[in-house]
C-alpha cells in the first residue's frame, strides 16, 4: 500500500500524495549512572540493632 520515496519516507496511498510526515521520538536517557550520595552503612546498622532488638523482646516476651 505504502510507496517509497526518493527521501527514505513511506506515503500512504491513502492519505493521497501530500509530503511525507515523519514522526520521531527521542528518548533522553542519561549517559552517566551516578550512585545516590546517601551512605547505606546507617540503614544497614539500624536495621541490625533493631532486628537483635526485636529478637530479645520476643524471646523475653514469649518463653
Amino acid at each position: 500500500i505504502g510507496q517509497l520515496e526518493p527521501g527514505g519516507g513511506q506515503r500512504s496511498g491513502v492519505r493521497g500524495r501530500g509530503g511525507s510526515r515523519t514522526t520521531c521520538l527521542v528518548l533522553t536517557v542519561p549517559l552517566s549512572f551516578s550512585l545516590p550520595k546517601h551512605s547505606y552503612w546507617f540503614d544497614f546498622w539500624a536495621f541490625v540493632v533493631f532486628d537483635i532488638a526485636l529478637f530479645l523482646f520476643m524471646y523475653l516476651l514469649v518463653p
